[in-house]
C-alpha cells in the first residue's frame, strides 16, 4: 500500500514543468530534439517544436508502407504540416499572454482571396499553447469572410482575441469584423467553429468540406462557380503531365445550432489536383486547401464502433506520451462519448487519489505505465463498465456501441490498447495509441478486457 502524501498536492503544479520535461525526453525520437526548458513558451519553442516534431511526424507517418496508407489515399494528398512549414511567418508572430497563459500566433502566408470564388476572403493562424502537462499543442485557425465582406482586422488581432474566446470560453468583441473562425487540431479534425457579426462573437455551426464530388447551389447560370453539377471521377480527363488528376470543391456550410437545419450554403473553391509521383514513387501536391480531407478513414473494420468521427483517424498524429498508453486510450473512449477527458487530466487525477511520490508519478509517466488493478480504478472515475471475457462478449460490446479496453502483451509490460471492432474472419480491430493506427489481432492476444458502456 502507498504511504498518504499530503504534500503532493500543493507540490503537483510546481513539478508540472519537471514532469513535461521528462516527458519530452522520454518519447524524444532520433528527430525530435525540441524540449521544454522553461514554463513560457516563446516563439523559437513554437518554431522548434513544429519543424522538429509535427512535421517529422507527419513525415514519418507518411513513409509507412502502402499496405498501411495507400499510395493514392486521401491522407497522403491532405498531409499539410510540411507543405504549411513553408508558410509560416516566423517573423511576424507574436506571443501573447492572459492570466499568466502563453500562446504564440504565427500567420500563414497567402493571398487574401485564396479561392475561385471571389465573393470571399479568408487568412490562417497557427496557435500554439502547452496543456495542462506543458506538452506544446497546436490548434490551426481558419478564418472566413461573410459573403461580399472584406476581412479588415489585423490577422494577428482576429487570432489573438478568437483563440482567447474559444479557449476561455469568453465573448470578447473583434472590431466589426463579419467572419467565421474554424479550429482543427493538427490532423485537421474539426473542432469547433465561431460567427462575428458586426464584431459580436457566438457559437456557431459552420462546416467546411472538401469533397470530390460537387452539389451546388442552382441559383447561377450553367458552368459557374456556384452551377448545381455532378462531377464524378471517371469524367474527369488526365492532364498530359500527370499519372492521375482529381476534381475537388469546398464547400462552406452553416447550420442552425439547434435544428440543424441549413442556413447558408457556398462553393468557395474548385481545384484540379493534379497527382504526381517522384522516382521513389512519393506523390507530390502542390496546393494546400482549407478544411479537412475528404471522409478521413476511422475504423476499417468489418464491423465497427458507430460514430465513427468520434474515434481517431488512421494514421493520427495525436498519439500517446512516454509509457502513457492507458491514459491516452481514455483520452479517445472519453471523445467516443462526446467528453473532454484528456490523457494528462486522468494521470492527474489518479496521482493526487493514489498520493503518489513525484518518484512514483514520473515513473508512471516515462516507464512504468499503471497496473491493471490501479487502471481499473482511474476507468471507474469517469466511466461505467464491465468485464467481458469472451470472443462473443466482446462482439456484442461493440454491436451494442461500446468501445473496450484491452492490453497487449509486449516486451517489457503490457500496452493498453482500444478495441473499436471485429471482423468477419473472427480477428479484432485495435486502436493503438503509441502508433496512431488501427491494427487487426486475434482475441487470445487480447488481456482483461473492459467493456466501457458510458461516461459519467
Amino acid at each position: 500500500m502507498r504511504k498518504n502524501n499530503p504534500k503532493l498536492r500543493f507540490l503537483l503544479a510546481p513539478v508540472i514543468l519537471l514532469i513535461a520535461m521528462v516527458l519530452i525526453n522520454a518519447c524524444r525520437k532520433q528527430n525530435e530534439s525540441f524540449s521544454i526548458i522553461t514554463a513560457s513558451l516563446s516563439i523559437e519553442n513554437a518554431k522548434n517544436y513544429f519543424s522538429t516534431i509535427v512535421v517529422a511526424k507527419e513525415k514519418q507517418k507518411l513513409s509507412v508502407p502502402y499496405s498501411t496508407l495507400s499510395k493514392r489515399s486521401e491522407t497522403r494528398r491532405f498531409a499539410r504540416m510540411g507543405k504549411l512549414n513553408t508558410l509560416l511567418q516566423w517573423d511576424k508572430a507574436r506571443v501573447n499572454t492572459e492570466n499568466g497563459f502563453d500562446f504564440v500566433v504565427v500567420p500563414v502566408d497567402q493571398t487574401r482571396k485564396p479561392f475561385k470564388n471571389k465573393h470571399f476572403e479568408a487568412l490562417r493562424n497557427l496557435i500554439f499553447y502547452k496543456d495542462i502537462l506543458g506538452q506544446i499543442q497546436v490548434s490551426i485557425m481558419e478564418v472566413i469572410s461573410k459573403k461580399d465582406e472584406a476581412i479588415t482586422v489585423d490577422g494577428q488581432k482576429i487570432g489573438k482575441i478568437a483563440f482567447s474566446n474559444m479557449y476561455f470560453h469568453k465573448s470578447l468583441p473583434i472590431d466589426l469584423a463579419n467572419i467565421s473562425v474554424l479550429f482543427y487540431d493538427i490532423d485537421y479534425a474539426f473542432q469547433s467553429s465561431y460567427s462575428v457579426t458586426n464584431g459580436i462573437w457566438s457559437v456557431s455551426k459552420y462546416i467546411l468540406k472538401n469533397t470530390s464530388q460537387l452539389y451546388l447551389n442552382k441559383t447561377i447560370k450553367t458552368n459557374s462557380l456556384n452551377d448545381r453539377i455532378s462531377s464524378p471521377l471517371s469524367t474527369i480527363g488526365l492532364l498530359s503531365t500527370c499519372q492521375s488528376c482529381t476534381e475537388y470543391a469546398l464547400i462552406g456550410t452553416l447550420y442552425d445550432v439547434n435544428s440543424g437545419a441549413i442556413l447558408f450554403q457556398e462553393t468557395l473553391d474548385i481545384w484540379s489536383e493534379c497527382v504526381e509521383t517522384d522516382p521513389n514513387g512519393n506523390i507530390i501536391v502542390t496546393i494546400y486547401p482549407y478544411g479537412p480531407e475528404p471522409d478521413p478513414i476511422f475504423s476499417k473494420a468489418d464491423h465497427k464502433l458507430p460514430n465513427q468521427n468520434r474515434l481517431p483517424k488512421d494514421g493520427t498524429s495525436n498519439t500517446q506520451v512516454g509509457s502513457m498508453c492507458a491514459y491516452k486510450v481514455i483520452e479517445w473512449v472519453s471523445k467516443f462519448f462526446g467528453g473532454s477527458v484528456t490523457a494528462g487530466n486522468a494521470l492527474l487525477w489518479f496521482a493526487q487519489t493514489a498520493n503518489l511520490t513525484l518518484a512514483e508519478l514520473i515513473a508512471s509517466v516515462t516507464t512504468n505505465g499503471i497496473n491493471s488493478s490501479d487502471l481499473t480504478t482511474v476507468i471507474g472515475n469517469y466511466f461505467n463498465f464491465a468485464s467481458v471475457t469472451t470472443a462473443s462478449e466482446i462482439r456484442s460490446a461493440i454491436d451494442a456501441g461500446h468501445p473496450v479496453m484491452a492490453f497487449l502483451l509486449v516486451p517489457g509490460g503490457g500496452h493498453e490498447v482500444m478495441i473499436t471492432g471485429w471482423n468477419d474472419d473472427q480477428t479484432f480491430e485495435y486502436f493503438d495509441p503509441q502508433t496512431g493506427f488501427y491494427v487487426n489481432v486475434a482475441v487470445s492476444e487480447l488481456n482483461n478486457p473492459q467493456e466501457i458502456i458510458s461516461s459519467k
